[in-house]
């Protein structure tokens, strides 16, 4: 098994390829650019203070950045040896890995608790680490020979007590029965390095395990394949699938095929449709808004079902993957997608698509994957921009996912979401799940009482009736007694103008009736990714006498 090849299609061709060929210029140019970097320069310490960034403060930053310049110089040494043969890499590379095995542990600080005992914590498998030990084992294939046998040995026998080891002694791994991105994602790099570096025997012992985890990965989408955890989740978890389905499929001849599974075809179509736009896709859960489509898995999965529409991207600059490398297709370039109207009733997303405007909207529950207290949110998109929209997710810290203080945070709220706030309440977390009432093509009627714990609240409805010029959301509310207040939210990343008409954000209008409303334009800074803070403006239409009764109604056009 230590020589098993599960790169076969890296060869003197591809490679010349991937080296000439148009399509990878700014990924090679980048590339070198970084190794020129990095040839001057010496890796970070890795600190405790680092460390206690995180434990401390929160912030992943500090411990993330070390981590991810000793993986970046590793791949990046590791590709320019293959394409050059030059020894200097090897000499960098002998270092870099020689301090990775002399790290505390190779998980991400985030992961780890604190107080977890110390030989655990030097073993403890999760994404970070998986990763890691998987980008070792290819240091092993590709440069084994030339390392010195101390550091070889020592390289070697790290991967078999941190991860080999460590997942044949441990069933009690949370992700290994989850239906999160975390069960692909870890299990296929485990399964990497088996194939790598344990015995066939060992292989084949623990395979039954790593392929009950990858069944629950995929129990975790709807019969209909939509990704509950968002848009960023399905590109990174689903794309680990597909790298465990093809090592399967080379490490058993094609005997084990998991792409021979309708539901694996149907989560295959989950890109085409979470677009909202050409550059923005469905930010529901923590996907965020940016529609980033990752060219090798959009090509992959091309070549596996036909019917896979793939926009016309780019190869990722930052790549360093040789596997990435290999998927990414040049003649693929150019192709198109022509998305549909859609409906997934497992999740309660509605997708209605004309020619004038997008619409995405979602019922569900409020105890989801990377979940955010939302039903009812939704986005619209018109002449390629998204106006009223979702929160989004916010800057990963230790605060951002901790059950205590998770939904003080605007955006993983309900009021960093297009819905209502009763009494000044807004939704809670918990599995009572909304109830469609009505789904066909151009129009979408569900129940938003279940994400609230408000006294006298008996049904709140939901309805979005698509026009050809635009959308009417209606709220219909029944109470025990006429609430104190009722405010109907709208949420934009793009600032609201009040004006004569209405309220408007870029391209869209919403119009309203200035005898039942009364409306406001406010905004708060949220905190994003990389530690920047953004604006979230929150449009409020007050309903200015509401009773034990009543229905409102608003026109977004």
């Amino acid at each position: 098994m230590g020589k098993q090849d599960l790169l076969k299609g890296l060869t003197k061709e591809s490679l010349n390829r991937i080296l000439t060929h148009p399509y990878y210029a700014e990924c090679m140019k980048f590339m070198n650019e970084k190794v020129d970097e990095f040839l001057q320069s010496d890796p970070p310490y890795v600190t405790y203070t680092a460390m206690e960034g995180y434990y401390r403060g929160g912030s992943r930053d500090p411990y993330s950045k070390i981590y991810w310049d000793y993986t970046g110089r590793v791949s990046r040494f590791l590709f320019k040896y293959i394409e050059t043969g030059d020894d200097i890499y090897v000499e960098k590379v002998k270092d870099l890995v020689w301090n990775i095995c002399g790290w505390e542990s190779w998980s991400n600080v985030a992961h780890i608790a604190e107080d977890l005992p110390l030989e655990r914590r030097r073993i403890y498998l999760d994404l970070s680490s998986t990763a890691l030990s998987h980008s070792l084992c290819l240091v092993v294939r590709y440069m084994g020979d030339k390392l010195p046998p101390l550091v070889l040995n020592r390289l070697k026998a790290s991967i078999r007590e941190r991860t080999i080891d460590s997942y044949r002694d441990n069933d009690n791994y949370w992700w290994m029965r989850c239906k999160l991105n975390w069960a692909a994602v870890c299990t296929s790099n485990i399964m990497a390095v088996y194939m790598y570096e344990a015995t066939e025997e060992e292989l084949e012992e623990q395979l039954p395990r790593m392929l009950k985890t990858l069944e629950c990965y995929v129990e975790g989408f709807d019969e209909e394949g939509c990704c509950a955890e968002g848009y960023g989740y399905w590109n990174y978890g689903f794309s680990h699938y597909c790298l465990a389905g093809e090592l399967l499929l080379e490490y058993t001849d094609g005997k084990i095929n998991l792409f021979d599974n309708p539901k694996i075809h149907k989560i295959a179509l989950f890109q085409q449709n979470a677009a909202i736009n050409d550059k923005q896709t469905i930010p529901f859960s923590d996907g965020g808004f940016t529609f980033a489509p990752n060219a090798p898995l959009s090509h992959f999965l091309k070549k596996k079902y036909p019917d896979v529409e793939i926009p016309d991207i780019e190869y990722g600059k930052t790549s360093a993957s040789i596997r990435d490398m290999l998927w990414a297709d040049p003649d693929l370039v150019g192709s198109k997608m022509n998305p549909k109207s859609n409906i997934y009733i497992g999740t309660q997303w509605f997708i209605y698509r004309s020619e004038n405007y997008n619409l995405a909207c979602k019922g569900g529950y409020n105890n989801e994957p990377h979940n955010h207290n939302d039903i009812g949110s939704f986005v619209i998109s018109k002449g390629g921009v998204a106006s009223f929209t979702d929160g989004g997710g916010g800057e990963y810290t230790k605060q951002y996912f901790d059950p205590p203080t998770r939904y003080s945070h605007l955006v993983t709220s309900s009021y960093g979401h297009s819905v209502p706030i009763i009494n000044g309440e807004g939704q809670v977390t918990g599995n009572r799940k909304s109830e469609i009432i009505r789904a066909v093509e151009n129009n979408f009627t569900y129940t938003l009482h279940n994400g609230y714990e408000i006294e006298g609240l008996e049904t709140l409805v939901r309805d979005f009736n698509c026009l050809e010029d635009g959308v009417v959301i209606t709220d219909s509310y029944k109470f025990s007694k006429a609430p104190d207040s009722v405010v109907e939210r709208f949420i934009s990343t793009s600032e609201p103008e009040i004006t004569e008409e209405g309220i408007k954000v870029e391209n869209n209008l919403l119009t309203f009736d200035k005898e039942v409303f009364e409306a406001t334009v406010t905004s708060e800074l949220v905190w994003r990714p990389g530690h920047k803070q953004t604006p979230l403006y929150l449009t409020d239409l007050k309903v200015k006498r509401p009773t034990a009764e009543f229905s409102v109604s608003v026109k977004i056009v």
